[in-house]
């Protein structure tokens, strides 16, 4: 038998099984992961000019509730989002939800998490997942950019295609991954 129909008879099997789509579903989903990129907007004029890095560095201010046009935490498309964050090089905290994880009435959520040397000392410490990544925000007036490349999520995908899931997030247990927090309480 000739490789190529070889090839094609192993994908038809694979596709029958179901195999296939769950495996497929999940590196689409990874791949949304490792990166969030964006237009972010605000209804009033909001400031961010920060850089972290893994959790170690962090440079800056940011205090943005709004929105972002683009992709977020595993979403696409017009995202409301919260990012806060103050950081002094080796010290600072950040606060940052987009979607379901972002209530606008709720300061306070999602928590506080340190970098830094501020690590653990707030009540939630960032989950090894959370602690690999390089959020940037520039946000001035009304309009700003946000680039976060996460780490750990780039190396889940890549991980993937072995169907190795360190990011813990493959099948059903996708659900709830972002900032490890319900939603918040409807009021």
């Amino acid at each position: 038998m000739k490789p190529t129909r070889m090839l094609g008879l192993v994908v038809i099997l694979l596709g029958a099984t179901g195999c296939a789509s769950s495996y497929w579903k999940d590196r689409g989903a990874d791949a949304s992961d490792f990166l969030d990129i964006g237009i972010t907007y605000s209804r009033e004029p909001q400031v961010a000019v920060y850089a972290g890095f893994q959790s170690l560095l962090s440079v800056g201010y940011a205090s943005v509730d709004g929105g972002m046009l683009g992709l977020g935490q595993g979403q696409f498309g017009d995202i409301a989002m919260r990012n806060r964050a103050a950081g002094l090089v080796v010290a600072g905290a950040e606060q940052y939800a987009f979607g379901a994880h972002y209530d606008p009435a709720d300061p306070a959520y999602p928590e506080w998490r340190g970098a830094g040397f501020c690590l653990l000392s707030h009540k939630t410490p960032a989950t090894t997942m959370e602690f690999l990544q390089c959020p940037k925000f520039v946000h001035l007036g009304w309009i700003g950019l946000n680039v976060n490349c996460k780490i750990g999520e780039l190396l889940d995908f890549v991980l993937g295609w072995t169907t190795l899931d360190i990011g813990g997030d493959d099948g059903a247990k996708r659900a709830g991954k972002y900032n490890h927090l319900p939603p918040p309480a409807k009021r």
